[in-house]
């Protein structure tokens, strides 16, 4: 009797091994296919990813170096100096303005 048992015992724990080992193997193969599906979708963005910079690299340098034109260069320093005129222009206002505030509350004479 207890032979039949300990057999019965040990067939137990042996099933329940073998259960708990094919629920594992069912997560890693769930997540293991999650994983592919991510990658796939990795892939696809990077290969529109290149298909982009494709693009903008074959659009040329936006700003010229020195190896451009002379036209280039001369209409890229008047655009960068208009620019820089700009914003010394706005830079004035805005200091203007914070100045009048601080003396209309009389932190500065």
């Amino acid at each position: 009797m207890t032979g039949t048992l300990w057999f019965v015992v040990w067939a137990v724990l042996v099933a329940g091994a073998l259960l708990v080992l094919a629920l594992l193997m069912w997560r890693l193969w769930r997540r293991a296919r999650a994983l592919g599906a991510e990658l796939q979708r990795a892939t696809e963005l990077t290969a529109a990813l290149d298909d982009h910079t494709a693009t903008l690299t074959s659009a040329g340098p936006t700003v010229p170096g020195v190896v451009a034109d002379p036209v280039t260069l001369a209409r890229a320093h008047g655009a960068r100096g208009r620019v820089r005129a700009a914003r010394q222009a706005r830079r004035g206002r805005r200091l203007a303005r914070a100045t009048e505030r601080w003396r209309a509350l009389r932190l500065l004479p």
